[in-house]
């Protein structure tokens, strides 16, 4: 008897799909997965701000429902784009 465990993915119309995946099927699995390239991690949607900005939102969240007293003005320190530049060879 092979494991098995499920597979759930997000389908081009919106809907979620289910499917088992045995024993070798994680192949298939990472299939479903789309990963943005290194220029697209390093743009201003994702490491070069975006993230950055959805920290800070995140954290104004939580000081507005009292789980944290305050938020910091910025999180840019707490993104480190330099391993990744250096995979691009900047």
């Amino acid at each position: 008897m092979t494991p098995t465990t499920i597979a759930i993915h997000g389908t081009a119309d919106g809907s979620v799909a289910y499917g088992a995946v045995g024993q070798g099927g994680a192949e298939d699995t990472m299939a479903l997965f789309a990963f943005p390239t290194v220029e697209e991690r390093l743009s201003e949607r994702w490491l070069g701000g975006g993230v950055q900005a959805y920290m800070k939102g995140v954290a104004d969240v939580f000081v507005q429902t009292g789980n944290i007293p305050k938020a910091l003005d910025s999180y840019d320190a707490f993104v480190n784009t330099g391993p990744l530049k250096a995979a691009a060879g900047e």
